[in-house]
Formats: C-alpha cells, sequence, structure tokens
C-alpha cells in the first residue's frame, strides 16, 4: 500500500489514559480479504480489527470497501479535498462514491456514525508518514469546527497493525497516531465525552493530503437518557416515579412510549407501549418487594422527520427488600467457654462467607460454659425496631453431630426497655448443624412485626444432651424500616446553601411526617422545637441563617398502627458562610 494519500479510520472499544495525552494501543491483528484491483487502488472487505483486549468483528463493525474515487458532498462535508484509497465505507456496492461516513445507522436521511460502546471513549487510529504534528479538531452540530487540539508526536509509532491481503500490499505495517474523542474540547474548551453530539473530525498536518473530515456522533441524541432511577440500581421504593432525559427531537404532545415488566425479553421485544407527554412515569400498581423491572422508553419524534420512533435502550432497577438487617447490635450471655468463643462471634459475621455459607472454626462461634439449668444471649440493638425475622446458624464444630452444642428447644423473649419481657409464641426448635464447612441458616423465627430493642434466647435444652453447654454460630435480626432516612443533605452536610430544600425516604407505614429544625439539638432530641406536619417527602425551599448548624428530624405518624409514632433520628447540616453569586 502506498503512503500516498492513505488514511486509515479504525471505530474501536478501547481506553486512552490520559485525555490529551492519548497512547497508541497496539493492533495485534487484522484481517482484511481483497476484493478487487480494478480502480485506481484496490478495493478491501475488513473482516475483524483487535486492539489491545478488543475484538470487533465485521458484523458489529460493519463492512468497509473503498474506491479511492473521491465525489463531491453536500455541505458541510465539501471540506473533503481528496480520498483515500483505504477508507470504510457501508456500502460494497457504490463503486464511483466515497461518502465521509462510516454509516451504522440513519437518522432523518443523515448518515451518522454512532458510538455503540456507552462507556469507553471511541478509538481513532490514523497512519502518518512519520513524526508530523496533526490538528485534530471536532466539528460540532450545524458544521461548527471547535477548538483543535495538537496530538503530540509521543503519540506516534508503530501501531502494530499489519494489512495482509494477497496484493501488492502483503505485510505492510502501518504507523500511526492514536486518539480518542475524550481528547478533543469543544468551541468553550470542555473536554468532549461520549455523551457529546459530533458531527465530525477534521485532520489535517502540513504537506500531508489528505485533510479528512469524518462524520462522527458519539451519542444518539434522538433517544432517551440519563433515567431515575439509575440503570441497575438496587433498593428502589415501591412507589417509584422513573423519569428520564427526553430525546431531543422528541415531540410535546405523545413524544414518549413507556415499557416496563419484569422481563428484559418483553420488555425489549414489545410494541405499543404507554404514549403520554411528560418525561416522566409512576406505575399504576406498587411494586413488588425485591423484584428486578425493566424499562425502556420510545422517544416519538414530531414531525416532518423521516423517521419517527426510536426504540430505546431497555434499563432494569431492584425494588427494595421486604426487611433490612440491624446492625448496631451488642450480645450478652450467661457464659463464654472461652475467650475467643465469646458471645460477638454470633453478630459479626465471623465464620460467613460472601454467600452466607457458616465455616466449621470454632473461633467463629460462640458457645456457653457449664449450664446445668440452660444458658442464655441476649441482644440490644441500638434503638427500638419492628421486627421481621431473625434467621439462625446453629452451632456448627466438626464434633456437633455427636456433641450436639447447638440450641434445640429455645425460649425467645423481646423487650423495649430491658426490663419488662414479652414472650413470643411458644417454645422453637432452631434445627441442627451439619458440622460441615458451606452451612446455610436453617432457622427463620418470624416475629410479626413486633416492637423491640432486646431480644433474649434462653436454651432449655441442646442437640447432643450430653454436655451441659450450648452454642450458636450466627443470628441476624431483619426489620422493617418504618423511619425516615436517607436525609438530603446527607447529616453532617456543610456549605449548604440557605434557601435549600430537605428531603428524605419516608418510612413505609407513614401516613403523615412531622418535621422538626432548630438550631437548638436538644430542642430537636426532646421534640421542643417548632414542627411542620406535612404529606410530601420534602421541606422548603427554606429561608435560613449564614454560616449555622441546623439539626432536624422526622417522626413518622400513622395513627392506625399499633405504634403510632417512630421517633427519627437527629440529623444536622450547617449552611455557608456568605452568599454566592453565579459568576464569581
Amino acid at each position: 500500500m502506498s503512503k500516498k494519500s492513505i488514511c486509515l479510520i479504525l471505530f474501536v472499544l478501547a481506553v486512552v489514559t490520559a485525555i490529551g495525552q492519548a497512547e497508541i494501543t497496539p493492533v495485534t491483528s487484522v484481517v482484511v480479504t481483497r476484493v478487487d484491483n480494478t480502480g485506481a487502488a484496490p478495493n478491501f472487505w475488513l473482516e475483524s480489527i483487535t486492539v489491545g483486549g478488543y475484538t470487533v468483528a465485521v458484523d458489529e463493525l460493519v463492512t468497509g470497501v473503498s474506491t479511492g474515487v473521491a465525489t463531491a458532498q453536500p455541505a458541510p462535508y465539501d471540506d473533503i479535498t481528496d480520498a483515500d484509497n483505504f477508507d470504510l465505507n457501508l456500502f460494497a456496492g457504490r463503486a464511483n462514491e466515497v461518502p465521509p461516513t462510516w454509516q451504522i445507522k440513519e437518522l432523518g436521511g443523515e448518515s451518522t456514525w454512532l458510538n455503540t460502546n456507552g462507556d469507553n471513549p471511541d478509538f481513532f487510529l490514523f497512519e502518518t508518514n512519520g513524526n508530523q504534528d496533526f490538528s485534530i479538531e471536532a466539528i460540532l452540530p450545524g458544521g461548527v469546527i471547535g477548538q483543535s487540539v495538537n496530538v503530540p508526536q509521543s503519540t506516534f509509532g508503530d501501531t502494530g497493525l499489519v494489512i495482509t491481503t494477497s496484493g501488492p500490499h502483503n505485510g505492510q505495517t502501518i504507523e500511526g497516531v492514536a486518539f480518542a474523542i475524550t481528547d478533543l474540547l469543544d468551541q468553550n474548551g470542555n473536554n468532549l465525552t461520549n455523551s457529546s453530539i459530533i458531527e465530525g473530525i477534521q485532520i489535517s498536518s502540513p504537506g500531508i493530503d489528505p485533510s479528512g473530515f469524518y462524520a462522527v456522533a458519539s451519542a444518539e441524541p434522538w433517544l432517551a437518557s440519563a433515567p431515575i432511577p439509575a440503570n441497575e440500581a438496587t433498593d428502589v421504593p415501591r412507589e417509584v416515579t422513573l423519569s428520564w432525559t427526553p430525546g431531543e427531537f422528541a415531540a410535546l404532545v405523545n413524544g414518549h412510549k413507556v415499557y416496563l415488566g419484569q422481563s428484559f425479553n418483553d420488555v425489549n421485544d414489545a410494541t405499543g407501549g404507554i404514549t403520554q407527554d411528560a418525561n416522566s412515569y409512576t406505575p399504576a400498581q406498587r411494586l413488588d418487594f425485591n423484584t428486578t423491572y425493566y424499562w425502556r422508553i420510545d422517544e416519538v419524534n414530531a414531525p416532518p422527520t423521516s423517521q419517527i420512533e426510536f426504540k430505546g435502550e431497555v434499563w432494569s432497577f431492584t425494588t427494595e427488600p421486604i426487611a433490612y438487617a440491624i446492625e448496631n447490635i451488642t450480645a450478652t450471655a450467661s457464659s463464654t467457654h472461652l475467650a475467643d468463643t465469646g458471645t460477638e462471634n454470633t453478630i459479626n459475621s465471623s465464620g460467613l462467607d460472601a454467600n452466607d455459607l457458616h465455616s466449621i472454626e470454632p473461633a467463629d462461634m460462640w458457645l456457653s460454659g457449664d449450664e446445668p439449668n440452660g444458658a442464655w444471649i441476649e441482644y440490644e440493638f441500638d434503638k427500638v425496631y419492628k421486627l421481621h425475622q431473625m434467621w439462625v446458624w446453629n452451632h456448627n464444630g466438626t464434633m456437633e453431630s455427636i456433641l450436639g452444642f447447638g440450641l434445640k428447644d429455645v425460649t425467645i423473649e423481646y423487650s423495649t426497655n430491658g426490663t419488662i419481657y414479652t414472650t413470643l409464641g411458644t417454645t422453637y426448635e432452631f434445627a441442627r448443624a451439619p458440622g460441615t464447612p458451606d452451612y446455610a441458616h436453617n432457622t427463620t423465627v418470624d416475629f410479626g412485626g413486633v416492637t423491640a430493642k432486646y431480644v433474649r434466647l434462653t436454651a432449655n435444652s441442646n442437640w447432643g444432651g450430653i454436655l451441659d453447654q450450648y452454642g450458636l454460630s450466627e443470628v441476624r435480626f431483619l426489620y422493617i424500616p418504618v423511619r425516615a432516612r436517607e436525609p438530603q443533605p446527607e447529616s453532617g452536610a456543610t456549605d449548604v446553601a440557605v434557601d435549600v430544600t430537605l428531603g428524605f425516604r419516608a418510612g413505609r407505614e407513614a401516613d403523615t411526617h412531622d418535621v422538626y429544625l432548630s438550631t437548638d439539638e436538644q430542642a430537636v432530641i426532646d421534640g421542643n422545637a417548632p414542627v411542620t406536619t406535612m404529606t410530601e417527602t420534602s421541606y422548603g425551599p427554606l429561608s435560613l441563617d449564614l454560616g449555622t448548624t441546623y439539626y432536624w428530624k422526622i417522626n413518622e405518624v400513622n395513627e392506625a398502627e399499633t405504634t403510632t409514632t417512630w421517633q427519627g433520628d437527629i440529623w444536622n447540616f450547617t449552611t455557608h458562610e456568605f452568599f454566592v453569586v453565579d459568576g464569581f
């Protein structure tokens, strides 16, 4: 292949090391098949390219050929001054035309090169004729050329790309310069990203022919984007409202079609959808607990676009679990056998792997001393909770099948104050542990929503009946989230705007929310601070003092519940010390 008028563009998924200082990623292999050699330059069919760890096959690249014949293009494409004798072009049948676009998709009849990645920067590779400075410019919507970026000579060098054909150019190694969209700046000097809209790239260098203009688009502006909740979000409220950033050309009336379901394939393949004007959607029914949902937004463009409806990406989220694990617990017991078999082993996840399977190590469990009349172990939480379940991993030592230290018949009591206890049901039998590694919890106790700060387990018997010792491997308490949580701004935040609007995630059973706000922390704790009752989960905008620390809490209220009011945690934030004026 001659060096004259050569400019090879490859679209490859790869990551560059630094903005403005891209380094060459070696092309480890490229496969092309010679198609025709009757024109001024040979035609080639690109089959695959491997750059670093990425291999882009022909069906991903969309195959390309070149004829070496230039034709006039409408503005702004008339920047093309010559043709490349190895240019990528979608249509093998265009023997006498080299459009400036590697076309993957069309919008309204205009060809665009779309980013199909979404994560990694688009990567471009240009053949050079030695150590020359290239000026690379991004061409923005409307044909406006952005601020240029000179790619340093240090990025030039052997790309490792070897052309393999049956023709005279077999075995040529190409030197080149590599850069990504993220190496370029817009007309304001800001870095372009995968969410930037780029119509083209212009490459020029003194004495180099040609100066190329290649149309690209690093995002699809006609599609819905920026989903809320974010794609693959977890712990999403069941009463969620879905929202998104509309496509650039979406109609103001009936511009969005919403699809929502529990099957990716169903949502991906569905047609019709719920048509609406707003770029937000609240499901008609409350969603299920701990369930993954898939959703899609199709944008419907206003006339006179030639393609009316654009299928959106399928996003997903997972709803909140029915209950959460209590984290702040202390444990005491009637006795402990050894220092390393203390009660803390039952609440610190010692012995549990990533899949909640328990070990057989004695130091990962609690074992009592000699207790002829039975042993007890008690758990104290950091506050009162509405309890859902308790999971039990019984004592799981290697001799468990013989000695049977694990609790068998157990009395469970609970209390809100540590003084007055209530028995939960009758005696419970905890399942015996196998005494083998990878032990999953095999006892679940249903607390039925009782309120408690203390839970006491009294062992009336063990599984062995040989020794008067009792043991447990692990317990986990799950609670219903009835308190307000996730304050905005976060507790302890500083430099908060004086006109802030406070927000929070509501307790699950709340009917109304009592908001206490004051600079007096004790007044908020005692409930003597000014209070506002609301049904919404935002409060504001406020008018606060500069440089002041405020304390606040949310009491969740529902007169229809057994516990009518759940006292909120105390949060705080500090406002900024000076007024902030935009632009200064």
